[in-house]
């Protein structure tokens, strides 16, 4: 998947909740979509707008249904000769 142009986020709910989770995302960009499901209550969403703007937007209305959520900032595709080594900038959060 090329991330170039792409505000893609990732979130986690509750089993048989991501439809509730997905209408509080919708809420704020009716144009969100989702790009794919990791089993077993894991999303992939492509944004209309930033991570930011949506973060800003849950700080005022706090999601009920979403447990998790964060940004999709680099894709790694391993193979067989698969060496995990990254760099992180103190100002930069991350997660794995």
């Amino acid at each position: 998947m090329n991330l170039k142009n792409k505000n893609l986020i990732c979130f986690s709910c509750s089993p048989n909740f991501e439809q509730y989770a997905l209408n509080e995302i919708h809420k704020f960009d009716p144009l969100v979509r989702l790009e794919t499901t990791i089993p077993p209550d894991t999303y992939l969403l492509s944004l209309s707008t930033t991570f930011q703007k949506l973060t800003a937007y849950f700080a005022e209305k706090p999601p009920i249904f979403i447990r998790h959520i964060c940004p999709l900032i680099q894709e790694i595709s391993p193979n067989k000769n698969f060496d995990l080594q990254f760099r992180i900038s103190k100002d930069q959060t991350f997660a794995l």
